[in-house]
């Protein structure tokens, strides 16, 4: 009775300090991920009666990518205050935690003791990722409020009538429907129910699970095989891109196997231990001078620490082997696991609602050690509470930092503290001016589609993950873009690579508001050449940001990158090994650097760059990006290895395609002058030196390389015909 007084005492202390926290995190200027923007749109429309729709992009497309039932939750928000949407969701996502916290306090107390359960409980709600998303439209913790009742039920659900496991199903199915992951407790649940051997009330819960997810499977496959249209938004199109038909299978399986099992174990030493990983709790800037811990130190002590954890999470899942109610949780655990090894994209916060569990198995696992390590009892309970209250102050120490921060952004507090890296990107600025000076028929290009709710203006995404294939002048085109709205903390939008090779597009800035830029897109009728960036000015701004804030991995790769254009390529490494030593898991940074080292001459740090961007989190993104490169380093590898070798005509004419495929002409005409001057009997070159000049526009060129060709092989029909498109041009 005493412990339980203690117990409900401490769950009403946590449920309110964490509404508190999550309270002062409001904001309605900014979203954490673009997901919430299609959720809290996903919302609106159904509030509508407009179908399931994308409200934010040209033409309301139908939405295909993201399941219902998350959005269904968010309809009070949307029918009594669609004004006020993003604020009024944010709301009820802090109310949706706050039960998920009480149906998790039920569910360990049920599998626990009440006073462990409280005190694991509160040691979840405290974690400042946690208390980020509840303050943000995200779906972990509806997910978790549901996973946590289907828990309940399926150890409850070989007592009394059959219908407990239907209902269980039922519920299974609405998980999945809120985050597509939940299809782990579905089949957790049929795992469950087959070590029971209950096939009776196995069958009623798949059964239940599939009549409530196979609607919308259906609905889903329906809209894709139509082509009836899906997410518009250029940053989800790309998420999944894989190209594993490039593979073996079984080779291709066991690298996600792999990948995932690395990237996930390092990422639980940073959910679990988030103040030691500034980083990811988006207070690099405000905390370094007080934790004096750059970013590779808290990686190292993540590891460290992640390794500890790993070992008593083993050993809890080995004491709690013959607990029949905490079997349900592992099998879960397991199948949770699974699914997230194999998903193309990798991210902390798909491990939030699997972190109560964890903290329940690693207290278990420390009971086991401390049996083994610690002969007294109350040794081992003195070493356990010391560790909650340290654990605790430094979450609850980084919680009032982030509270901080957000509210001195807002101007309630007027303190002059570094801004976390998303507090800095504020439309509000650029959203008034959109109202002020566009048609409401506008369409805007951004990668920040809560411009849509705060400027009434369509939104289209940039496509700049997918840049190789040509998308962001595609979007200019089809949606007939008028402006772009972009980032610009260095001073040049984020955009200004795309808009520099747009052969059909002219820009104009028409608005500055210091970190965010508008410019005016302007059509044009002849394609011109892609354009000198000035990058002098953009250096010495990003130099002072590196000087200021020597831990933000974003002004070390922009520096790279401008020290990359400028063929300063041993600057252009030296800053992206800069950033990568603050962040190791950005693809995008390895490819820059395997880039920089391919032109430098440095084939093997090539190679092993470009072979990280593949290993690292969401490399699917760019590995069409990753993968010519890093062949071209090898074939250019093999080239210097074996100078004057028969084979390097092949391996000029392969290097020449690859840079071809990469849109590099200038190039790949060197590479086929050389395959040119290794066999100048042979048409093949000049043939391809013709399709290089005719990409480049040199028309006279092309022209003369075609009749080479043709004069060394009449035969060769391609050239005829390229000299018969040049002679009608």
């Amino acid at each position: 009775m005493y412990d339980q007084t203690i117990s409900r005492t401490i769950i009403i202390v946590t449920l309110a300090l964490f509404a508190l926290s999550a309270f002062l995190m409001l904001n309605s200027l900014c979203l954490y991920t673009p997901d919430s923007v299609r959720y809290l749109s996903l919302a609106l429309s159904i509030s509508r009666c407009e179908g399931y729709r994308d409200l934010y992009a040209p033409g309301n497309p139908v939405h295909v990518n993201f399941p219902p039932f998350y959005p269904i939750l968010l309809l009070p928000a949307a029918l009594l205050a669609p004004g006020h949407l993003i604020i009024a969701s944010k709301i009820l996502n802090i109310l949706i935690s706050v039960c998920a916290l009480a149906a998790l306090y039920l569910l360990l107390e049920r599998v626990t003791s009440s006073l462990t359960g409280a005190v694991i409980t509160a040691l979840t709600a405290f974690n400042p990722l946690f208390v980020l998303h509840a303050a943000e439209v995200m779906s972990e913790s509806a997910y978790l409020l549901i996973s946590s009742v289907v828990l309940l039920m399926l150890i409850e659900a070989d007592k009394g009538r059959p219908g407990r496991a239907f209902a269980a199903g039922v519920a299974a199915g609405a998980a999945c429907l809120t985050r597509y992951s939940g299809v782990s407790l579905i089949l957790a649940g049929m795992g469950v129910f087959f070590l029971r051997r209950d096939w009776r009330r196995g069958g009623l819960f798949l059964a239940a699970a599939i009549v409530v997810v196979t609607p919308w499977c259906v609905r889903d496959l329906f809209h894709i095989l139509g082509s009836k249209g899906g997410a518009s938004w250029g940053y989800g199109s790309s998420m999944a891109v894989s190209n594993p038909a490039q593979h073996f299978l079984l080779a291709e399986i066991l690298r996600r196997m792999v990948s995932g099992v690395v990237r996930y174990a390092h990422m639980l030493g940073l959910l679990i231990f988030p103040f030691l990983s500034l980083q990811e709790t988006g207070l690099e800037q405000c905390l370094s001078p007080v934790f004096l811990l750059s970013p590779p130190a808290g990686h190292f002590f993540a590891c460290v620490l992640m390794v500890c954890t790993l070992l008593f999470v083993m050993a809890g899942v080995y004491g709690c082997a013959r607990d029949r109610a905490k079997m349900v949780i592992i099998v879960y655990l397991a199948w949770y696991g699974a699914v997230l090894i194999f998903y193309p994209v990798r991210e902390v916060r798909f491990l939030i609602p699997i972190l109560v569990f964890l903290w329940m198995l690693m207290s278990d696992g420390m009971r086991v050690v401390g049996r083994i390590l610690v002969r007294s009892a109350n040794a081992a309970r003195c070493f356990a509470a010391a560790f909650t209250a340290v654990y605790t102050c430094a979450c609850l120490a980084c919680t009032v930092c982030l509270a901080v921060t957000n509210l001195s952004f807002l101007g309630i507090l007027h303190w002059n503290i570094p801004m976390a890296a998303r507090y800095e990107y504020d439309l509000s600025g650029a959203a008034a001016w959109l109202k002020k000076n566009t048609p409401p028929d506008s369409v805007i290009l951004c990668d920040r589609a809560e411009l849509f709710f705060l400027s009434g203006r369509k939104v289209v995404g940039s496509g700049q993950y997918a840049s190789v294939f040509g998308v962001f002048e595609r979007n200019l085109r089809e949606y007939d873009v008028k402006y772009i709205v972009a980032e610009a903390l260095s001073g040049v939008s984020v955009y200004h690579r795309l808009m520099a090779n747009a052969v059909m597009f002219d820009f104009e800035k028409v608005a500055d508001f210091s970190t965010i830029l508008i410019h005016k897109v302007i059509p044009r009728k002849t394609p011109r050449e892609p354009y000198s960036e000035n990058y002098e000015s953009s250096v010495s701004s990003l130099l002072k940001q590196a000087r200021e804030r020597p831990d933000d991995p974003n002004v070390h790769r922009e520096l790279g990158y401008f020290y990359f254009k400028e063929q300063k390529l041993d600057k252009a490494a030296e800053e992206f090994r800069i950033a990568l030593d603050i962040d190791p898991g950005c693809p995008i940074t390895w490819f820059n650097l395997g880039s920089a080292y391919l032109d430098r001459g440095r084939y093997d740090e090539a190679i092993a760059a470009f072979e990280k961007a593949l290993a690292v989190r969401s490399a699917d993104l760019i590995s069409p990006l990753v993968e010519p490169s890093m062949k071209l380093a090898q074939v250019k590898k093999k080239i210097g290895d074996n100078p004057g070798d028969f084979e390097n005509y092949r391996r000029y004419m392969e290097a020449a395609a690859l840079y071809f495929q990469m849109k590099e002409y200038a190039r790949a005409l060197e590479e086929l002058k050389s395959a040119s001057a290794m066999r100048p009997g042979l048409a093949e070159p000049h043939l391809f030196m013709g399709d290089c000049y005719v990409k480049l526009g040199r028309k006279d060129d092309a022209m003369k390389s075609y009749q080479k060709a043709l004069e060394l092989n009449p035969a060769e029909d391609r050239a005829r015909k390229g000299i018969e498109n040049m002679r009608s041009k």
